[in-house]
């Protein structure tokens, strides 16, 4: 196509014919030709939009669910599934926030309260986690911020994305959990084998232990919302060439400018 553009800017118009062009032999209408270049790249942009595809995550509706203030709870899950993490913050875990230099928002530090997550699969690795819990402002309430990785095992596939920043004259690194539910940022994976799979969440510093857990199974799969764009711009494309075999094979008539008798 860029190919064809060029040629249209730098082609010389046939002497009898000033509106064509040469192309391989054959004269051609430019109007015609910039509207097959134009069609034909068209169907392509549409194409390619209808080939997108993006996540859509689904519950299954099986939650389970934990007593009042334990550490750990467990639940089978099937090769595919999504496996997600609920935590409701023990009473007072406010009270053991620290400021920390790592994030700040506006210029001020973030308050956060750091959690363990340790999640073992059926093949008895570990996955480790720190899920860091926001002190919201002006009140008691904590909500999930951010989830570093410690460690990573074969039974659960991680989204994950490395950042590195700098405060004063400390820069840090580390790679962060990249899950998110509606918006949120969520504590979980993929299950990649069939199996029991335990959780133990530990507070970093007094073992107060959450009001409860919840372990929750959804299901993730690639959906093409805009598919039918995919027809269409092969549509636009197939019209396109259409229009180039007929400009190619359609001879421009001379035009007679004598005079009259």
């Amino acid at each position: 196509m860029i190919w064809l553009i060029r040629k249209l800017n730098t082609s010389e118009s046939h002497s009898d014919f000033p509106e064509t062009v040469r192309l391989g032999g054959v004269m051609v209408r430019k109007k015609w030709l910039v509207l097959s270049v134009v069609l034909v790249m068209a169907g392509l942009i549409v194409a390619s939009f209808g080939n997108a595809s993006r996540e859509v995550t689904t519950s299954l509706g099986d939650t389970k669910q934990s007593e009042l203030n334990v550490l750990s709870i467990g639940d089978n899950y099937t090769k595919g599934q999504k496996l997600v993490l609920g935590i409701s913050p023990g009473q007072e875990w406010y009270w053991y926030a620290d400021t920390t230099d790592e994030f700040k928002v506006g210029g001020d530090y973030i308050e956060l309260v750091p959690v363990n997550v340790t999640i073992i699969d059926p093949y008895e690795q570990s996955t480790k986690l720190e899920a860091e819990y926001r002190v919201v402002e002006g009140t008691q309430d904590l909500a999930l911020f951010i989830v570093k990785v410690h460690h990573k095992s074969d039974g659960l596939s991680l989204k994950i994305f490395n950042n590195t920043w700098s405060v004063g004259n400390n820069t840090y690194t580390g790679e962060y959990l990249d899950e998110y539910l509606y918006g949120q940022c969520v504590i979980g994976g993929t299950v990649n084998v069939d199996g029991f799979y335990n959780v133990t969440v530990t507070l970093m510093g007094p073992p107060i232990p959450p009001t409860r857990l919840y372990l929750y199974k959804y299901r993730a799969e690639m959906v093409k919302d805009q598919w039918f764009l995919i027809p269409t711009g092969g549509v636009t494309v197939v019209a396109g060439c259409a229009v180039w075999v007929w400009a190619a094979r359609t001879r421009p008539q001379k035009k007679h400018t004598g005079l009259k008798k």
